[in-house]
């Protein structure tokens, strides 16, 4: 999932660094938008 952050061009803060997200593969600061370019991406994995 790292790879797949760093690829979308955004910056986007670490889930680790967020102890309230820890064990989420989506944080909470995440938009419908990037969410579904996140999806996407994972889909063509």
């Amino acid at each position: 999932m790292t790879m797949t952050f760093k690829s979308i061009g955004r910056p986007q803060p670490s889930v680790r660094s967020q102890p309230r997200s820890s064990g989420n593969s989506v944080t909470p600061e995440f938009t419908g938008e990037e969410l579904s370019v996140v999806l996407e991406l994972v889909k063509d994995l």
